[in-house]
Parts: C-alpha cells; structure tokens; sequence
C-alpha cells in the first residue's frame, strides 16, 4: 500500500492488466479512502510470465496448470486464478521442488 494523501491510499495490485471491477475506482470505508492500481511493474511481470512458461516444460501436468493459473493471476490481477493455483497446489503431493507463490 502506498500512502497518496491523509485520507487515500493506493493498493497496487501485482498483475499487468486490471480485469477486475476494482481497477481505478475509489472505495470509501468510512472516510478512509482506497484505490486499487495494477500494471505496476509490468516489465518484471512480463519477464516472470516468461520463465514460467518455460517452468511448465519441466514440470508434471498437474505444476503446469498451477503455473497456468499464477500466469493468469499475474496477467489479470484476478484473484479467482490465484484461488485456484491453490486449490491445485495441495494436490501436488509429490512434487520434485516445493514452490508457491503467497502474497
């Protein structure tokens, strides 16, 4: 979070686009102001997009759909994918390397 003025802080979100309904508007709590930002860090993302694209090729078809949904997550910033890269990552018992990506 990033603090933009006493009553407005920006969240940015970690993905390229921002599908989400959240993109750009401003959500009042209570006087306290929140905006949701995405694309920062495009660049980067673009650059992890493509290592774990070329990750699937190493990994048992169960990895490469939980690479597919963190690749969807970082390219949207819709959090359903990321859910889902979850609910697939518990069912890989045996995998060769142990990695998840949390925020």
């Amino acid at each position: 979070m990033f603090r933009v003025s006493k009553e407005l802080v920006e969240v940015r979100v970690f993905s390229i686009e921002g599908g989400q309904k959240l993109a750009g508007t401003i959500h009042d709590l209570g006087g306290f102001k929140v905006k949701f930002v995405f694309g920062d860090f495009s660049d980067l993302i673009l650059l992890l997009i493509s290592h774990l694209e070329e990750a699937k090729k190493y990994g048992s078809e169960l990895q490469s759909e939980i690479l597919n949904h963190y690749i969807d997550y970082y390219r949207t910033g819709e959090f359903s994918h990321f859910e889902q890269s979850q609910i697939k990552w518990v069912k890989d018992e045996d995998p060769k390397v142990e990695s998840n990506f949390g925020f």
